[in-house]
């Protein structure tokens, strides 16, 4: 660009020095197409400086990529795979069995009766056990005379008495048993006075400390109070015997009382 500038500066003056006249001319006098010559002059130049810029902005993007490869490290992407590990298998010792003796129980329904059993229940129940000797009468029968009976009489009748005398008092689990009442046959007695119990799971063993039950969503034991004054006395492998109010009460396994 600056060479075809001198170039043209020199054709100028070279045409000057041939023409002084003109030139003086031209100095003294500008004549009004000088103005016009300037702007052919400008637009001749305009295409040809375009192009020289456009010539040198490509070589210098050419020039700054073969810089840029030659400086510039290439980047390689390399897949590495994870490293396989090999374990040894672990050592299992024998598992405890934790499974608690779990015993099957079904609900209890109590059967329904006949106008007709319910009258032979209650004749049944009128009935009085006969009564039981005192310590008083075996006192009079031992001060009897029996020297006035047969010698076989006499033997036949120490014999009855000295079974009689030996024969066991009563049992106290069957005296207890004689202080439980039934839920089911009571059920009025306690409406409005015993608590709501919902009995949802009934666990018996013949452990005594696995034995548990749910209650209202609680898990209790033997001694336990389910609620305020009710006192879970038994656990049994059909029923509950809860205590309230002074009174042993059985309740079957999985009952629900809504109190």
């Amino acid at each position: 660009m600056g060479n075809l500038i001198q170039s043209l500066e020199e054709s100028q003056q070279g045409y000057q020095q041939h023409n002084p006249n003109i030139a003086m001319i031209n100095h003294t006098q500008p004549s009004p197409s000088s103005h016009s010559w300037s702007l052919s002059l400008a637009l001749l130049l305009l295409p040809v400086t375009t192009v020289s810029v456009g010539i040198i902005s490509y070589q210098y993007v050419e020039l700054r990529d073969a810089w840029l490869q030659q400086n510039q490290g290439i980047v390689e992407v390399v897949e590495v795979s994870a490293p396989l590990v090999k374990l040894s298998y672990p050592n299992i010792a024998d598992l405890k069995d934790s499974q608690i003796e779990v015993i099957a129980v079904e609900r209890l329904e109590e059967p329904v009766r006949s106008p007709q059993q319910s009258e032979q229940h209650d004749f049944k129940a009128d009935v009085k056990a006969p009564a039981v000797t005192t310590s008083n009468e075996d006192d009079l029968l031992d001060g009897l005379d029996l020297s006035g009976l047969s010698p076989d009489i006499a033997q036949r009748l120490q014999a009855a008495m000295q079974s009689e005398s030996e024969q066991p008092r009563t049992d106290t689990s069957q005296t207890i048993e004689d202080q439980t009442i039934e839920l089911n046959s009571t059920a009025s007695q306690w409406y409005g006075k015993l608590p709501a119990l919902n009995f949802q799971t009934h666990v018996y063993s013949s452990n005594q400390d696995k034995r548990w039950v749910k209650v209202n969503d609680i898990e209790y034991q033997q001694g336990d109070w389910l609620a305020d004054g009710v006192e879970l006395f038994a656990i049994e492998p059909q029923a509950c015997v809860i205590e309230f109010e002074q009174q042993r009460i059985r309740v079957p396994a999985l009952y629900d009382w809504q109190g």
